[in-house]
């Protein structure tokens, strides 16, 4: 088998690496196949049919060989090597394989909400979620601080379930403040379309719970302190009016982070400062 010592695309002349016109103009074309949408086999065996060499008198092709071009960023260029595409390119091709390696897991699509809010409360690190570990998923911290609890998906999400389980709780705990908080005509508005739909018989469930979150968030920005006590009450309050435990919309506009500890247990950080944590006081 032959082997390249310098990256396809690229030569060396006086010492200088170059790009090599005729190779680079394959390696353009092999990203713009690939986000298009064809695999890296379909790739290599039109490469093959074609002859293109891919190294002295190598023509043949396979996905390894395209795959390898495909994850190189130096493609997009570093400090020895002339960037052939742009990173833009480089980047699109980046979140096609990643979908595409994702693409028979059927994650439901909440799990990549909780994975761009999940991170660890030792390093605040982000949480990265393994399709295939042993037999099922892993959460790992990217930082690698180890957990005493196996961190499948049944694991991270039952902690959240408890969080949210627990905000009637912090309900009574939100004292009155003199924060300032102005309601718009809209924010009116949408409270009066609340109160009309809850009086309404068969009221469609996901339609009122919308509207609901909908003025959660619009209460928020009538507010401009960091952390609100007055608006912790708001979401909490609202949230245990929509009764559903692990809603993708509260975790989307309510909650800014999601920590969880070395024991697998969850905190969650509203967006008003409010933290929500899956297990309580022992004396609770």
């Amino acid at each position: 088998m032959c082997i390249r010592k310098i990256p396809f695309g690229y030569t060396v002349e006086r010492g200088y690496r170059l790009i090599k016109p005729s190779e680079s103009e394959i390696v353009k074309e092999i990203f713009d196949k690939y986000i298009s949408g064809e695999t890296f086999k379909q790739i290599a065996d039109s490469l093959s049919h074609r002859n293109i060499i891919y190294y002295e008198d190598n023509g043949l092709w396979n996905k390894n060989m395209i795959a390898r071009i495909i994850d190189d960023e130096r493609y997009a260029g570093n400090g020895e090597y002339s960037g052939i595409i742009s990173e833009e390119i480089y980047r699109q091709a980046k979140i096609c394989r990643e979908q595409r390696s994702c693409k028979q897991a059927e994650v439901p699509t909440i799990t990549g909400l909780i994975k761009s809010k999940l991170v660890c409360s030792h390093c605040g690190k982000k949480y990265n979620r393994k399709n295939k570990w042993s037999t099922k998923e892993k959460w790992l911290c990217s930082g690698g601080c180890k957990c005493d609890v196996y961190l499948d998906d049944i694991t991270v999400f039952g902690g959240i379930v408890r969080a949210m389980g627990n905000i009637p709780k912090y309900t009574e705990e939100i004292p009155d403040t003199n924060s300032e908080y102005i309601p718009t005509m809209e924010v009116m508005r949408m409270t009066n379309d609340i109160y009309r739909m809850m009086g309404q018989a068969n009221v469609e469930f996901k339609t009122v719970a919308n509207i609901i979150l909908d003025c959660a968030s619009a209460k928020f920005d009538c507010c401009n302190v960091v952390i609100n006590e007055k608006l912790s009450g708001k979401i909490l309050e609202e949230y245990r009016e929509i009764q559903e435990k692990l809603d993708e919309n509260f975790i989307h506009r309510a909650v800014d982070k999601i920590l969880i500890d070395g024991l697998g247990e969850v905190t969650l950080i509203l967006k008003s400062g409010l933290s929500i944590h899956s297990r309580r006081k022992e004396n609770e």
